[in-house]
C-alpha cells in the first residue's frame, strides 16, 4: 500500500493564498476609503 501524506490539506496548501488575500483586502480597505469621502463630499 502507499503511503498516506503526512501532511494535511490545510498544511499543505499553507502559505499559497497570503499573497491574494493581502492585495483583496488592501483592495476592500481603499475601495472603502474612497466610497466615505465620496459619500462625505456629497452630504456634507
Amino acid at each position: 500500500m502507499a503511503e498516506r501524506p503526512v501532511a494535511t490539506g490545510t498544511e499543505a496548501r499553507a502559505g499559497t493564498k497570503e499573497g491574494v488575500v493581502r492585495y483583496v483586502l488592501l483592495a476592500s480597505l481603499v475601495l472603502v476609503v474612497v466610497l466615505f469621502v465620496v459619500a462625505y463630499e456629497l452630504f456634507s
